[in-house]
């Protein structure tokens, strides 16, 4: 099992619209293919004061051939979206996780 973990900083300013943008358009959209297992969505509790919220989205894949196809058809052109929709209101990282 592969995991896809992408952790997102938004601004506080914009984060009732970046959450409803999230889960009305965004997440829908990534699961669209059958690539993807399962989905996780959640926000840290841990954080610093005054730098934003944080989330943390995980997507499931059976193989790293399943991601990689995925990761090349369908979520390159949905973190677009995203950039230009929130374009300087948030920072992102991602990464490639495999249970052993």
């Amino acid at each position: 099992m592969i995991l896809y973990n992408m952790t997102i900083n938004i601004d506080l300013e914009v984060q009732e619209d970046w959450m409803a943008w999230m889960q009305d358009l965004y997440i829908p959209g990534l699961l669209t293919s059958s690539l993807v297992k399962d989905k996780k969505f959640y926000r840290l509790l841990t954080e610093v004061e005054g730098n934003g919220a944080t989330y943390s989205l995980q997507l499931f894949f059976d193989s790293m051939q399943d991601f990689e196809n995925y990761d090349l058809h369908l979520f390159n052109p949905q973190l677009e979206l995203m950039y230009a929709q929130f374009q300087g209101r948030f920072v992102e990282f991602r990464s490639i996780l495999e249970s052993i």
